[in-house]
């Protein structure tokens, strides 16, 4: 069986989840072609033979209860893409809960059939002076990440048996729908809270060189993010020197510290 995974991951979190599944099925004698969803693969995509694949596969956070823009672009251009119905499955990510869940993410489809839709709790990987939440410590990390492998283990059987496997149908999908709403309006303008405190710079150019979106930009004077951003905050929890500010304001890594998985 050959599969290809497209996904996205802003601090770390999917990007482990679909290594792991990677690794796993290989050892099923299932080959993966793995594929990071930034700017470049949105131009390569049209270059690749997807029908010499037998399963497409996605995954992504979940950012307040949508699809990360990026990811809901991908999508879009994905089943332009393809000339067929095509077997697939999604894997989602989350740090609380998954307010998004099968029957919403299942609209954005036409052509990709969802064979199995998983989710997976991970460590939440934000905290900001805005919205002040737990960044978990090893112990329960690795906790989360025992528990995500006990999931990828069972998803690896289904998917190789091609077994239908749904999961994230639950009561909580209902706020989930609230949550949607206001998250949709504030996600594409999150790029406006972030600017960089040109005192603690050392010009590294992390934060451009990792942006998936090619969303921030230096003047020689001064940092520019752009309405490209896809609010990964990859910029933010992996600056050197913890510049990236949040509406002017100073992160102390003390009191808000970074997530690295």
């Amino acid at each position: 069986m050959n599969i290809i995974l497209f996904y996205f991951s802003g601090t770390g979190n999917t990007k482990w989840v679909s290594n792991q599944l990677k690794n796993i099925l290989a050892g099923k004698f299932v080959n993966v072609d793995l594929f990071y969803i930034n700017s470049e693969i949105m131009e390569f995509l049209n270059k690749m033979n997807l029908n010499k694949y037998d399963k497409i596969g996605i995954a992504h956070p979940i950012y307040g209860a949508n699809l990360p823009p990026i990811v809901d672009t991908f999508i879009n251009k994905l089943e332009s893409k393809l000339d067929k119905m095509t077997e697939g499955f999604i894997i989602s990510t989350f740090g609380f809960i998954n307010g998004l869940g099968y029957f919403a993410e299942k609209k954005h489809f036409k052509k990709l059939k969802i064979k199995q839709y998983i989710n997976i709790r991970m460590p939440n990987n934000i905290t900001t002076p805005k919205l002040k939440s737990p960044i978990p410590d090893k112990k329960l990390a690795d906790l989360m990440k025992n528990r995500a492998l006990k999931i990828l283990k069972k998803t690896s059987d289904y998917i190789v048996k091609k077994r239908l496997l749904i999961m994230g149908i639950a009561p909580y999908l209902i706020p989930g729908i609230i949550i949607r709403r206001i998250s949709k309006e504030n996600v594409p303008n999150s790029y406006k809270q972030l600017s960089v405190s040109i005192e603690r710079c050392t010009k590294c150019f992390d934060c451009i060189n990792n942006c998936p979106t090619k969303a921030i930009s230096f003047t020689g004077t001064e940092f520019i993010f752009s309405s490209k951003c896809t609010a990964c905050m990859r910029c933010y929890n992996y600056c050197p020197k913890n510049t990236i500010l949040m509406d002017r304001i100073y992160a102390d890594p003390e009191e808000y510290p970074r997530y690295k998985l």
